[in-house]
Formats: structure tokens, C-alpha cells, sequence
């Protein structure tokens, strides 16, 4: 269980991470001014607002659980 929720909450972070950029260099940012999945900008920056949410939310899950065993 504990597991399971840790690889979900490093999933969802993951893609949040690459809808935003954060694995890019500064200067690639600037090329990519295109939309990798064609989402628009408030759609992107929506679905990696929400899937970072969850991948916080699955994260401690798998951490409170973690605690109490």
C-alpha cells in the first residue's frame, strides 16, 4: 500500500513537473513556446496544478501510512 502510493504520488508529480517545464533548461524554455500535447496554456497549467495536488496528496498518504506501521 504504502508503495503503490508512493509511485502514484512520484507519477502524478512527475507529469506536473513536464507540463510545466520544470525539467527544461532556461534557454529551451523559450524555444518551446508551442504546446507539446496541444492543451493551451490554461489547460496545461490547470492539469499541473490538480495532478501536483494529487501527487502531494498520494505522497503523504503513502507517508502517514508509512508512520503509523
Amino acid at each position: 500500500m504504502v508503495k503503490i502510493c508512493l509511485i502514484i504520488g512520484a507519477i502524478f508529480i512527475l507529469i506536473s513537473g513536464i507540463l510545466i517545464g520544470a525539467f527544461q533548461a532556461p534557454e529551451q524554455q523559450r524555444v518551446v513556446k508551442d504546446d507539446l500535447f496541444k492543451l493551451g496554456h490554461l489547460n496545461k497549467d490547470q492539469i499541473s496544478i490538480w495532478s501536483g495536488v494529487f501527487g502531494i496528496f498520494f505522497i503523504s498518504i503513502g507517508g502517514l501510512v508509512y508512520y503509523i506501521k
